[in-house]
């Protein structure tokens, strides 16, 4: 799954020993060494709950994004699986990327590991900052409230706010929206709303005397074994980064076919029950209309329209049995597609020529 990404979905000005190395290095950073060779499965079989969240992270990561969008990764596990997939997230912030995520009633040990908290109430912001050591700014944030029973250090942070957000007025509202807190959050985002400057006035001059220039995000290069990132000034994993990708696509339609045909060789040959089941249909269908037309006289003019519907009959029967019978992968198959199509992995040309040479 994580070379699929990662060969089909970093540049094409990469080598294929580039993008094996960058494979590598996700697994390694989300601990996904131990499980490489094992199969995915589908739900109740093969990697369980917890582990396909931290795959399913590394397929996007492998992409080399410089944001990711995590959508509740502990909802389902149990407080073992969540705090692994949580540590698997956090190292990829480290990594220099900003990592944008929901959680749902988080512990103790969950919520110390995010950095900044934005906190809605009924559609609206009452807390958007750094949640400081030991939760210090966001409790000092609510006691200032006005109402607010103080915050006991033995309860959960995170069900202490959810406690105080029953209440049904726009008071928290209010609170935030006249805060110092708030004023900075404003500041900050004028600053980001302001035009670069022109490239000329991005020059200057550093500390020991030398040129200092700012290049535009997304066209920087910086040595042979350029890494791919969407935003350059972000600390990528690979600490380099390469030109603009303009193609829709990563890799030519000639690569998408190879890799596409390898991993739908792949799944054929691990699905034995789906083709022997179609090789004994075909033999027994086979006897069946030969045994019924044996020795039959095509001299004749209703033998020849006997030859005839014995060869509809097989084309028809077979047909629409090998029809249904492939409905259920591709229904399978086709959520996946689905996605990897919706961000650009390969086009549904050469996918659908695979799909018709595998089966």
């Amino acid at each position: 799954a994580l070379r699929f990404s990662g060969y089909l979905r970093l540049p094409r000005t990469m080598s294929k020993q580039q993008k094996e190395e960058q494979v590598q290095k996700v697994m390694d950073l989300l601990g996904l060494r131990p499980i490489q060779d094992e199969l995915i499965g589908e739900k109740g079989e093969g990697l369980s709950v917890g582990q396909v969240k931290r795959l399913t992270i590394g397929v996007e990561l492998v992409a080399n994004p410089s944001v990711l969008f995590v959508d509740e990764p502990t909802t389902g596990l149990d407080s073992r699986a969540a705090m692994s997939a949580m540590k698997a997230i956090k190292s990829v912030s480290r990594t220099g990327r900003t990592v944008i995520s929901t959680i749902h009633q988080p512990s103790k040990a969950l919520f110390t590991m995010f950095d900044s908290l934005m906190l809605l109430h009924s559609g609206k912001v009452v807390f958007f900052g750094e949640i400081g050591e030991n939760y210090e700014n966001i409790i000092k944030h609510f006691e200032a409230a006005p109402g607010v029973t103080p915050f006991d250090t033995k309860q959960n942070p995170s069900a202490w706010i959810l406690e105080l957000m029953d209440d049904k007025t726009d008071k928290f509202t209010e609170h935030y929206a006249k805060s110092e807190l708030a004023k900075k959050n404003e500041q900050a985002l004028q600053t980001m709303r302001r035009p670069h400057a022109p490239d000329h006035q991005t020059r200057g001059t550093g500390a020991q005397g030398h040129a200092v220039h700012e290049s535009p995000p997304g066209d920087v290069e910086e040595g042979e074994g350029a890494v791919p990132a969407k935003t350059a000034g972000v600390k990528q994993l690979w600490g380099v980064l390469p030109k603009k990708n303009t193609h829709r696509y990563s890799q030519p339609m000639s690569v998408q076919f190879v890799e596409l045909l390898k991993k739908f060789t792949l799944i054929y040959w691990r699905s034995p029950n789906y083709n022997y089941l179609r090789f004994q249909l075909m033999i027994i269908v086979s006897l069946v209309l030969g045994l019924a037309y044996l020795q039959l006289d095509q001299s004749t003019p209703n033998g020849m329209f006997a030859a005839v519907s014995a060869q509809f009959l097989a084309l028809a029967f077979l047909g629409i049995q090998s029809m249904n019978q492939v409905m259920g992968l591709i229904s399978s198959e086709r959520a996946v597609f689905y996605r990897e199509r919706a961000v650009s992995t390969y086009s549904s040309v050469p996918y659908s020529i695979v799909i018709g040479i595998s089966e």
